[in-house]
């Protein structure tokens, strides 16, 4: 008789079995790196808009702070009698103590007087200049309409939060007071506000070349003039010049700025390495008085932290699937070793057993010495005599 073993083990099943519990692991992963790419995204789109509203709100307070500190002067009579007269030396010389205390405490950078016409009569906090026409939008506005006179504006190398308003004695128009302070300080507000890298990228076209390149000079830089086509850099809170270049090659490019231009809106640019950090990339257009599109603010936030952690996180997690999967399948072997391969052994041992064993109950008329059964006959005729009939033994014993 052959040897029978035990049942072999169905391994399609079994490899069945892990490719789908690997399939579901491989499925939470992609899930999780779905989930924290719609985590970025909108966390991206939060911090450009967060940027965006921050910088609005600033530019309002401090067209607020200008306005108020403005209203306050233009009520003073002594210095419009100075002025009425036409005394530039002596206005000069009584407004430089005031505008030395208004840079200090408001950061106000510009203070000009001009005349009804729209030539300035003094400049302040530069005397040397004077003459020359008021060509910009707020000055415009201002003779339009005096509350209207106010926004932010590029002038040649400058770009500044500005307002103006008429200059009134005895209910006669004998010209306009104008104060301005640089716009690099709402960008200094809003670095400190929101904890992210600022930098600013002025159009072109409302610049001018070489008194650009002259300021740079001034303040012991080199010039950029040459870095975009259509654009300058106008202010970085990146210290690391290293840095600042690197975010210009991967995160404000021509590309990215073009991109906001013609959008008229926020954009978000998805992560950036910078310094072997991981930086969320951004920008939001800036506009003047007159809705045109001066410049375009780019905004850089370091997530490095919340990359690493989402990192360990997927990690211990994959950890998890996999340990969960070696006690699923541990459980399953186990399950299949008790049901089905232990009782079967038995079976198989008892009937091995079995097979060795002389029965314990034979027919009545069964004589060991007799002649053997011949295997060519039906085994019911070999269990007992045959009657008269020729039919087999009816009183057959069961062998148990």
């Amino acid at each position: 008789m052959r040897q029978r073993g035990l049942p072999k083990i169905n391994w399609k099943a079994i490899l069945s079995v892990i490719g789908i519990i690997f399939f579901i692991l491989l499925l939470f992963y992609r899930l999780t790196g779905i989930v924290e790419k719609k985590t970025v995204k909108s966390e991206l789109d939060g911090f450009v808009a967060q940027s965006e509203k921050a910088f609005n709100n600033a530019t309002d307070s401090e067209i607020k702070m200008l306005s108020s500190s403005l209203e306050v002067f233009l009520e003073d009579l002594y210095f419009k009698q100075i002025f009425s007269d036409k005394d530039r030396e002596g206005l000069y010389e009584e407004s430089l103590p005031l505008f030395e205390r208004l840079k200090k405490d408001f950061g106000i950078a510009y203070f000009y007087y001009d005349l009804p016409d729209g030539n300035t009569f003094l400049r302040v906090h530069d005397k040397s200049l004077f003459g020359g026409k008021d060509e910009r939008m707020t000055f415009q506005k201002a003779q339009k309409d005096p509350d209207s006179g106010f926004g932010i504006e590029v002038e040649k190398s400058n770009i500044a939060l500005r307002i103006v308003k008429p200059y009134i004695y005895d209910d006669q128009l004998i010209g306009y007071v104008e104060f301005g302070k640089d716009i690099y300080g709402l960008f200094d507000s809003l670095k400190n506000q929101t904890g992210n890298e600022i930098l600013f990228f002025a159009e072109k076209k409302y610049l001018n070349e070489e008194e650009w390149k002259s300021a740079r000079e001034s303040a012991g830089l080199g010039s950029n003039w040459g870095d975009f086509d259509n654009y300058v850099a106008a202010y970085s809170s990146i210290e690391s010049q290293e840095l600042s270049s690197e975010a210009s090659q991967k995160c404000f490019t021509g590309e990215n700025l073009n991109n906001i231009r013609e959008s008229r809106a926020d954009k978000s640019f998805g992560k950036t390495e910078l310094g072997k950090k991981i930086y969320l990339c951004g920008g939001f257009p800036v506009f003047n008085t007159e809705d045109q599109l001066i410049g375009s603010v780019m905004v850089l936030r370091d997530i490095s932290a919340h990359d690493k952690l989402a990192t360990q996180i997927a990690a211990v997690f994959i950890a998890l699937l996999i340990i969960i999967f070696i006690v699923v399948f541990g459980l399953y072997r186990l399950f299949v070793e008790k049901t089905v391969t232990r009782p079967f052994s038995r079976i198989l041992d008892l009937a091995s057993h079995r097979s060795h064993k002389k029965p314990d109950v034979y027919p009545s008329d069964y004589n060991p010495s007799g002649p053997k059964p011949s295997l060519n006959r039906p085994i019911i005729t070999d269990l007992g005599p045959k009657n008269g009939n020729g039919n087999g033994n009816e009183n057959i014993r069961k062998i148990l």
